[in-house]
C-alpha cells in the first residue's frame, strides 16, 4: 500500500509539475481522457451496450480534447478582466461563462458528433446523404439545445463557482474534467439516443408496416 501511495503521489506531482509547464498539452489529454471515460462508462452502464463502440467514444473525446485547452485561454481571460474571487467580480464571471460556454459547446457537440460519425460511416460522399445528415442535426439541435443548455445552468454554474473561487488556474481544466466527465456521458447519451430513434424510424418508414 506504502509504495502505491507513493507511486499516486509521484505521478500527481509530475501531473501538477505538468500542468504549468506544458498547460495546452496536458489540458488536451485531461480533456480527451476524461470524455473517454465519460462516454465509456455511459455505454457500459446507462446504455449497456453488448459491444463497445471505439469511433463513437474517439469522436467525443477528440472534442473535448480539442476544447479544453480554449477553455483554459477563456478562463484565464475572464480572470484578467474581474480578478478576485468576491461576489462583485464572481457573478459577472459565472454569467458570462455560463452565456458563452453552455450556448457554444454542448450544440457544438451535438453537430460534430453527428457530423464526424456520418463521416467516418461514408454518409457522407452522396448530396443525398449530406443533406439527410445536415436535416438530422438541425432536427436533434431544435429538439434538444433548450434542453441540453437548461439542464447545464443546474450544473456549472454551482461547478463554477468551485472553479474560480477554490481551484488554481493550472488544474481548473482537471477539476472541470471531473465535473464533464458526467456531463460528457449524457451528452454522449442524448445525441445516440436520438440516433438510435431516427434509424429505427427510417427503417420502420423503409420496411412498412408488417
Amino acid at each position: 500500500r506504502i509504495v502505491r501511495r507513493d507511486c499516486m503521489a509521484s505521478l500527481l506531482a509530475r501531473y501538477l509539475r505538468a500542468s504549468q509547464s506544458r498547460p495546452v498539452a496536458v489540458q488536451f489529454a485531461t480533456g480527451a481522457l476524461v470524455m473517454a471515460a465519460g462516454d465509456a462508462t455511459t455505454q457500459a452502464a446507462v446504455e449497456r451496450q453488448a459491444l463497445f463502440d471505439p469511433q463513437r467514444n474517439a469522436t467525443a473525446a477528440v472534442f473535448n480534447g480539442g476544447v479544453s485547452p480554449a477553455l483554459y485561454k477563456w478562463y484565464g481571460l475572464l480572470d484578467r478582466v474581474w480578478p478576485g474571487s468576491a461576489l462583485r467580480q464572481l457573478a459577472p464571471k459565472l454569467l458570462l461563462n455560463q452565456a458563452v460556454s453552455s450556448s457554444l459547446i454542448s450544440p457544438s457537440f451535438l453537430c460534430w458528433s453527428s457530423c464526424v460519425e456520418a463521416a467516418l460511416a461514408g454518409r457522407l460522399s452522396a448530396a443525398s446523404g449530406r443533406a439527410k445528415v445536415a436535416s438530422d442535426t438541425y432536427q436533434r439541435l431544435r429538439a434538444d439545445v433548450r434542453r441540453i443548455v437548461c439542464t447545464s445552468f443546474m450544473l456549472w454554474l454551482p461547478a463554477n463557482a468551485i472553479n474560480f473561487v477554490f481551484v488554481p488556474p493550472h488544474l481548473r481544466i482537471a477539476f472541470m474534467s471531473v465535473v464533464a466527465c458526467g456531463w460528457g456521458g449524457f451528452l454522449s447519451y442524448v445525441a445516440h439516443r436520438e440516433m438510435e430513434q431516427d434509424e429505427q424510424t427510417t427503417s420502420s418508414t423503409v420496411s412498412g408496416p408488417a
